[in-house]
């Protein structure tokens, strides 16, 4: 093989090792303080992480621009600030994203304030950064109160008003007349990246936030499944559609009351939470399966004939009645089930209803049943299947 072939390979794959070793550190120090399996405070800990980030990267890229021009003092300034910053993550890394928050944000406050007013005037630009603590302040420290994000943004536009008016003296340097031009390109262009970092992690923020709520309207807590809003929609979507293969099929826990009040509503709980995972097991690919409340269930059922509908909510009728809990105190208790079937027609509620009066039916003829009623009127039609 040719040398220079290999000399290009091996330069390829240092690039592709650095560069993957560098998007790895900078992975772990974003996730750094994230919990494992833990979902608490997650965007608020990631905004600190990669807003400390920022600063860092700033200050060093100042600090190798004032080396350049031969400022050494601004230099070393800008390594302390960023050494500063870096403090950041060891309160990360103890557990304290609260004190890493305002760790970075007083210090940003004190590090743009001594540049703007002290070290430089105006016309250094640098008291512009300020208008970013505003938004970092509500999504480093979402839990804080409102005046702690009023103070910070009374204090950073205080540092703006004062930086302009030039009202606190002469600063120690006058910045480079020459440097004016760059600073403004640089500052510009820190301050434009900053504001739209901040403004994606509110985006992403908001955009977690609605997937959690939509999923909150949608699920029943305690199951995990479906809730009686999400399968009212689907059936009427569905029926709107005129889909024959589907079946709606009400379950209702036999005796569940006096479980409740015999073993107490942790075994209840239990109760339901297995049956939902019973049924979500039996039940084939296109069916949906909800709570509507309490010990009641519901089963938007895809099934190709009535006999074949019949035919899963008695697997599902014998598989909840072999299903057995254990108490806390060793103690075995069964469940039954009562299941009313109906085919789902495009007048969802009616179907609906159906279902419900064969489950009651089904409840009169002694539980532990299967009734089937279809949607003609006059000569509702009756199948039950009992032990």
């Amino acid at each position: 093989m040719n040398l220079g072939v290999i000399i290009k390979n091996n330069n390829l794959k240092i690039t592709q090792s650095i560069y993957s070793t560098l998007a790895s550190t900078i992975r772990s120090l974003i996730n750094c303080g994230v919990k494992s399996g833990s979902i608490a405070n997650f965007e608020a800990i990631q905004s600190i992480n990669m807003i400390c980030l920022f600063l860092i990267a700033g200050s060093v890229f100042y600090a190798l621009q004032w080396g350049v021009f031969n400022y050494y003092p601004l230099m070393v300034l800008s390594l302390m600030f960023s050494i500063n910053y870096s403090f950041c993550f060891v309160w990360m890394r103890i557990g304290k994203p609260n004190y890493a928050a305002y760790h970075c944000l007083i210090s940003a406050i004190v590090h743009f304030s001594v540049y703007s007013i002290v070290i430089f005037n105006r016309d250094a630009g640098y008291q512009w950064f300020l208008i970013a603590i505003i938004p970092a302040s509500f999504l480093m420290i979402p839990s804080a109160s409102r005046w702690h994000h009023v103070a910070f943004s009374l204090v950073a536009m205080l540092v703006i008003i004062v930086s302009e008016t030039g009202i606190y003296g002469a600063p120690i340097y006058t910045f480079p007349a020459e440097l004016r031009t760059l600073s403004i390109l640089i500052e510009g262009l820190f301050l434009v990246i900053g504001l739209n970092l901040t403004m994606q992690i509110c985006n992403h923020s908001i955009d977690k936030y609605q997937s959690k709520l939509v999923a909150l309207g949608q699920k029943d807590e305690l199951t995990d499944i479906a809730n009686r809003r999400f399968f009212m929609s689907s059936i009427k979507q569905l029926a709107q559609k005129e889909q024959s293969n589907y079946f709606i099929l009400t379950l209702d826990l036999d005796h569940f009351k006096k479980l409740n009040d015999q073993y107490g509503h942790a075994v209840g709980d239990q109760a339901l939470i297995n049956v939902a995972n019973t049924i979500n097991t039996i039940i084939p690919n296109g069916s949906l399966l909800a709570r509507l409340g309490g010990e009641e269930f519901a089963i938007l059922l895809y099934s190709d004939t009535r006999d074949h509908a019949i035919a899963i909510s008695n697997n599902i009728r014998v598989a909840i009645a072999e299903h057995s809990i254990t108490t806390s105190k060793g103690e075995k208790v069964n469940c039954t089930t009562s299941i009313g079937i109906s085919p789902l027609t495009l007048d969802f509620s009616a179907s609906m209803q159906l279902s419900d009066k064969a489950l009651y039916q089904a409840k009169e003829k002694g539980r532990n049943c299967v009734v089937f009623l279809n949607n003609i009127p006059v000569q509702a039609e009756n199948n039950e299947y009992k032990n």
